[in-house]
């Protein structure tokens, strides 16, 4: 107890798996007497695949139990897996948000709203009988398929792996196999963990390291295994129902096939891709098939077949892309999604209290900066840098869009700019801006939601970022809502700012309202040079409670906006707010602006907030 052994350090999740082995403690008391006649009747039967029967109580493992339990077909197929992830495998709501390319944030209100409609519904804890183990078939296979996934891939941890989720994943489909026998998606399941699996003994390297498949030793894959996973796999393509599950065990065959991997027959992947497309047409299974079109008709054509998905989310997919478009030496190569637009803060040019010039930049970096080439007057765009250093430079806010380096330090190089959200940085060939883009999504669950182009994708990325922003003011002392780090915004200022970004793109750019802005909204610096009305705003320092009561009104107003919002009204124009009349944005890139304005500024308080508290001493 508690009282005995102190507080635990998760409680939450000390709570959850007490709640779990109560759960399947429950299972086993009322099926007790039921299980140990079943064991009687079979006490005699030494085949290896039994004859089940398919009643409720054929099931006599706990976890597979409570698995078919979850998987209610009251609740939505996706959300079915999603809680039974989070219930009975017990993984983390963050890792079942990355399985479904969704925000954290998103996730969780999925489950508790299953939950709730579960109570409402009085929805029976039971056993589905036999009749009803096929209907849910599919979720259950999703659960054990992810399960795997999270343990081959683990996204919490120190190891790469979870060894413990394979091998119960491999488990429950064993059991599965052999309770329904005449299914063959269940040993396609099994054959694809089985092939990946027999890889594992060459997947890490000896400092810890992924290896990537065309780097692996092939001699030190487990063949037996390899073998296994064909004779299953053989067995349940002969019988013509294939589907997602065994088709891409199908494409692991062909890898293990292969002596090495340039042997690999990249046609009959494809050809393979090609057949999973037609059972399972989603982003992902075309994201992968690209990269098996690259290798038989190039790189451009796999560039083509992906740059429509819509996963700004999905680090693999700027992996692969930034690969492809290496591979095809096209240094930058505009996607359709790639906002070219002139810049679209809610203040052009960049906000100067967070910007760095060239002659800034060379003074962070020393006298012998030479810079060959530099456009713009406050910014690097489309700049070239040539046997330069720029060991230990900041740049804050600079327009760093198409900058090129040739052999110039970079050590300590400090680069924070939302800028780039916009265009491209050459590092040594290769577009880093993708690779940033996702590591930003990944510590900022619902950021990639800010290119959101439907009403859903839009509500979720503004629930997302609101949800990171209570966080952020919540676990703010008072002692320093309003200090700040050099001449960066303070808390209370960057709030005040995201006011007036929000003034200026809805109400002013949406609603088009003659004057959208609030007394207390702080304006860039050097806006009235510009000839912008400053009265408007107050000269004063607001008090932190009228910035917060303000700033609540916005969020509310954005929030009932995108409550009512249409796809028809996310596509009508409207004019630039700041009156730039080459660029006319639509209510949707409105409302993206609001976004990236919110998630820009929040990375940067949570920045200047660390380097105010300082190191965490134990």
């Amino acid at each position: 107890t508690w009282k005995s052994i102190g507080i635990p350090r998760n409680p939450g999740a000390w709570i959850t798996a007490v709640a779990r082995r109560r759960a399947i403690d429950r299972v086993r008391r009322e099926t007790t007497r039921d299980d140990k006649e079943n064991r009687a009747a079979q006490a005699g039967r030494t085949d290896r695949w039994p004859d089940f029967d398919l009643g409720g109580e054929s099931v006599d493992d706990d976890v597979l139990r409570l698995v078919f339990m979850c998987c209610h077909p009251s609740l939505a197929a996706p959300t079915q897996v999603a809680l039974t992830l989070r219930l009975v495998a017990g993984i983390e709501t963050a890792a079942i948000a990355r399985a479904f390319l969704v925000p954290e944030a998103t996730m969780t209100q999925r489950i508790v709203r299953a939950k709730r409609k579960i109570r409402a519904a009085n929805v029976p804890f039971r056993m589905p009988d036999d009749a009803q183990l096929p209907d849910r078939l599919g979720a259950v296979l999703a659960v054990i398929f992810l399960t795997y996934n999270e343990g081959y891939i683990a996204t919490s941890g120190d190891g790469l792996d979870r060894r413990e989720l394979c091998d119960e994943a491999i488990r429950l489909a064993r059991l599965l196999a052999r309770l329904m026998p005449d299914e063959p998606e269940i040993r396609g399941l099994l054959a694809l963990m089985s092939f990946i699996t027999a890889r594992r003994p060459s997947r890490v390297a000896d400092d810890g390291s992924l290896v990537p498949l065309a780097e692996q030793d092939r001699s030190r894959w487990d063949q037996q295994l390899l073998d296994d996973a064909r004779g299953i796999l053989r067995g349940c393509l002969g019988e013509n129902r294939a589907g997602p599950y065994q088709l891409h065990a199908a494409i692991n065959a062909v890898h293990a096939d292969a002596r090495t991997f340039s042997e690999t027959d990249w046609g009959q992947i494809l050809t393979i891709y090609d057949q999973l497309l037609a059972v399972a047409p989603t982003p992902v299974v075309v994201l992968n098939r690209a990269v098996a079109l690259a290798e038989i008709e190039g790189p451009a054509s796999a560039l083509v077949s992906i740059e429509h998905l819509e996963l700004d989310g999905y680090h693999l997919w700027h992996a692969i892309r930034a690969d492809l478009l290496r591979r095809s030496e096209s240094r930058v190569r505009p996607s359709h999604r790639d906002h070219r637009q002139p810049r679209r803060t809610a203040a052009p040019p960049a906000t100067p209290t967070r910007t760095a010039c060239p002659a800034r930049a060379r003074r962070h970096a020393g006298q012998n900066a030479g810079m060959t080439t530099s456009s713009g007057e406050h910014g690097f765009e489309g700049a070239t840098f040539v046997r330069t250093t720029f060991r230990g430079a900041t740049l804050r806010s600079c327009d760093v869009s198409g900058v090129t380096m040739r052999s110039v330090d970079v050590g300590g190089l400090d680069i924070d700019s939302h800028d780039l959200f916009f265009g491209s940085l050459i590092v040594n060939g290769v577009d880093v801006v993708p690779f940033v883009d996702a590591e930003l999504n990944r510590q900022f669950p619902g950021r990639e939601l800010q290119k959101a182009q439907t009403p859903t994708g839009l509500r979720e990325g503004w629930v997302a970022v609101q949800a990171a922003w209570e966080t952020t003011v919540t676990t703010t002392s008072p002692e320093l809502v309003d200090a700040n780090v050099g001449d960066e915004w303070s808390l209370a200022q960057t709030l005040r700012h995201l006011v007036l970004a929000t003034d200026a793109w809805l109400l002013g750019g949406i609603m088009a309202m003659e004057q959208p802005f609030h007394e207390i909204g702080l304006i860039f610096t050097g806006a009235a040079e510009m000839g912008f009305d400053m009265s408007i705003f107050r000269a004063d320092t607001p008090a932190v409670e009228e910035v917060l009561a303000v700033r609540a009104e916005r969020q509310q107003l954005v929030t009932d906006f995108l409550a009512t919002a249409t796809p028809e009204l996310l596509a009508e124009a409207r004019d630039n707010p700041w009156g730039d009349g080459d660029w006319h944005p639509t209510v949707g890139d409105c409302v993206r602006v609001i976004l990236e304005e919110e998630w820009a500024h929040l990375r940067y308080v949570r920045r200047d907030l660390a380097i105010l508290r300082g190191p965490v001493i134990d």
